[in-house]
């Protein structure tokens, strides 16, 4: 199909990804687990002490397993929030979380000695054991009052510990830690990310519009910044051809940026998905947006860059997209007109 636009292209080797059925989508619903999840967290029988018999209502599951959950989401928040002031490095975060701790287990153990050795030289830690345990009543009081305004407000997220973290994210290495979204949830293993300039020409907004359509029509999922330019015309055209289409943003979801595009954000939220690994509110910075690139690249299963100048933010995705061992695709404006294009073109990369 990319052949098929008249345009030549480069494609990185591509990595072999397994198949998967698509699973049905899911509505929005900030307390609705899965029985898997029940599993993963622990057998109701010991949960609650022994008396319920393991076939129990599938309300009270769900109820036992948000309870635990939420205690972690409120750890979670906590961390984002004061992993600096507990003496954490966002490093030091993602190598805990790697490991398989979750955040209660993080958060408890912020601030005290991991070993003799840290506890000789403890009075150099500016974060005392009885320090960091205020600290963290604190931090949890604050998260749990900030997640209850969420709720209040309709703001969704899921966190990268529940089962319905989208899985090709979760195996980026730098992957968010939460996930706020609005729409439908959904598999959405088989996607491709369309994104360009800003300014495009009329050829390269026709390109991207005719991808996405094609993509659309195999049920692939479109996804893309809801930028002006070439993300506009992929998440139109997908729309348009009653596909799927995934909004990644770089603001919170109740922002609209540009602000030119608030119908067009609220229609991907009624007819498709909009996410945003940003806390609500949060405005559009120079540092918010490469990191939502860096996220629409571990989203989506491949990348192809339409058109984009040399200090083009696609730049960052591209460079990502090699990280994530993600297949990337350049058009020959691209490769002809970017250094970095170039780069890609004439030594590949591994």
């Amino acid at each position: 199909a990319l052949y098929g636009q008249n345009s030549t292209i480069w494609t990185s080797p591509a990595i072999q990804h397994r198949p998967r059925a698509r699973r049905p989508a899911r509505p929005s619903s900030l307390y609705r687990r899965s029985c898997s999840t029940c599993v993963r967290v622990g057998d109701p029988r010991r949960t609650l002490g022994g008396v319920l018999d393991h076939k129990v209502d599938d309300a009270l599951r769900r109820e036992v397993t948000v309870g635990r959950d939420q205690e972690e989401r409120v750890a979670l928040v906590a961390l984002m929030e004061g992993a600096k002031d507990l003496g954490l490095t966002q490093a030091q975060l993602r190598a805990r979380f790697n490991k398989g701790d979750l955040p209660s287990a993080v958060l408890a153990s912020a601030g005290q000695p991991d070993n003799d050795e840290d506890a000789l030289f403890s009075l150099a830690n500016p974060v005392t054991e009885a320090s960091s345990a205020e600290m963290r009543e604190r931090l949890l009081a604050a998260a749990a009052k900030r997640l209850a305004a969420w709720e209040r407000a309709g703001h969704e997220f899921v966190a990268f510990f529940e089962d319905d973290y989208p899985p090709q994210l979760a195996t980026a290495y730098d992957n968010p830690f939460i996930l706020f979204y609005a729409g439908t949830l959904a598999d959405d293993f088989n996607s491709i990310s369309i994104v360009g300039s800003r300014e495009p020409s009329e050829s390269a907004r026709r390109f991207a519009a005719s991808l996405a359509n094609i993509a659309a029509g195999e049920e692939v999922t479109v996804v893309s910044g809801l930028a002006l330019g070439i993300d506009r015309a992929a998440h139109e055209a997908a729309l348009d051809a009653g596909g799927r289409t995934v909004a990644v943003i770089g603001t919170g979801l109740d922002r609209f940026y540009p602000p030119e595009h608030e119908a067009l954000q609220r229609r991907i939220m009624t007819e498709g998905l909009v996410v945003s690994q940003f806390f609500p509110g949060s405005g559009p910075t120079k540092a918010t947006f490469p990191m939502r690139n860096a996220t629409m690249s571990a989203y989506s299963a491949l990348t192809v860059i339409v058109e984009a100048r040399e200090k083009s933010g696609t730049r960052i995705q591209a460079e990502r997209a090699v990280k994530h061992g993600r297949p990337l695709v350049l058009t020959q404006q691209v490769v002809r007109d970017t250094t970095w294009g170039r780069k890609y073109f004439e030594e590949g990369y591994d």
